[in-house]
């Protein structure tokens, strides 16, 4: 049983990193697209195609840092739905790899801390079934 609160508890923390980063990414591209001083073309040393650059690279990771939070916190929102609900612990622990997988596709090694969580989630899903390496020893009484 303390596996399974374990398990809970550690998924839960992995929606909820996965909800900042998506968070993160929204305000990010809010700020970048719509804040008066970002939209003025500010000069960085006296070149307007690199401030404009600068720009567009903080819109393209807001955007992709939102799309990857999301996905991520809908897959494991579903998988720690499911572990609640059913106990399906196998299903869940795919759930959660693919939602690491994805989150690290989208955004290469910026979503790692959170990939890395998600994935040691699914991970622990997984094993939650498994059996232990070593049998238990039965033990037995011997009478003299």
């Amino acid at each position: 049983m303390n596996r399974r609160v374990t398990a809970c508890i550690i998924a839960s923390l992995s929606v909820l990193s996965a909800l900042i980063q998506s968070l993160f990414g929204g305000f990010t591209f809010l700020r970048a697209l719509w804040a008066p001083s970002m939209r003025m073309t500010q000069l960085v040393k006296h070149d307007p195609l690199s401030a404009s650059g600068a720009l567009r690279s903080l819109i393209s990771f807001g955007s992709h840092a939102f799309m990857a939070g999301g996905i991520s916190a809908a897959m494991s929102g579903i998988g720690l739905y499911l572990f609640m609900r059913k106990g399906f612990a196998v299903v869940c622990g795919l759930l959660f790899l693919l939602a690491g997988s994805l989150n690290c596709l989208i955004l290469y090694g910026t979503g790692l801390p959170v990939a890395v969580l998600l994935i040691c989630t699914g991970m622990i899903m997984l094993a939650l079934n498994s059996n232990p390496i070593l049998p238990k020893q039965q033990v037995t009484n011997k009478h003299h």
